[in-house]
């Protein structure tokens, strides 16, 4: 038969606040319960995976018109395809690079600044979609500023058609 060990039964010593703590090698440990019961018999179900969001394309509700530019991207509904989305920029050389070129060449003789920097550059919006370019903005700080090259197509009057042939 096993011998059953049993603690010492010491009385409670009394500590004082100035007391060192005991030493790891009198502290007994306590038992702990587990976490959850286990059954044999079942295994533990896994659950279930959650279907993961899919990110939805941003839709924009407000639009700028196109003539309405300017140097940033800008969400617009596109005249060609009909897609809402924001607009892609590119910079390109135009009349006030050309210019500023002429200017720095004369006066500090460095006319190729203007063309190594966005600063100086025409910009022109491109559709997100289907990359139709719609507009140039022009740096030259003309009324406007904007050279709209596509435009909505307005409605025209309607045909009757007969038979599928349409009449003149």
């Amino acid at each position: 038969m096993a011998a059953h060990k049993t603690p010492p039964t010491n009385p409670p010593a009394t500590t004082t606040p100035n007391d060192p703590p005991p030493p790891f090698s009198e502290i007994e440990p306590q038992p702990q319960s587990p976490p959850h019961a286990v059954n044999p018999e079942k295994p533990p179900i896994a659950p279930e995976p959650q279907p993961q969001p899919q990110p939805q394309p941003v839709a924009y509700i407000d639009t700028v018109p196109i003539q309405s530019l300017t140097r940033t991207p800008a969400p617009i509904l596109c005249p060609i395809c009909g897609a809402r989305g924001l607009t892609v920029v590119n910079y390109e050389t135009g009349n006030t690079t050309h210019l500023a070129a002429l200017l720095l060449c004369f006066v500090v003789g460095l006319g190729c600044i203007p063309y190594l920097f966005k600063a100086f550059k025409d910009i022109t919006h491109s559709c997100g979609s289907c990359g139709t370019m719609l507009a140039i903005w022009h740096r030259s700080g003309t009324p406007g500023g904007v050279e709209v090259l596509v435009h909505p197509m307005a409605p025209g009057p309607q045909v009757p058609v007969a038979g599928g042939v349409k009449q003149n």
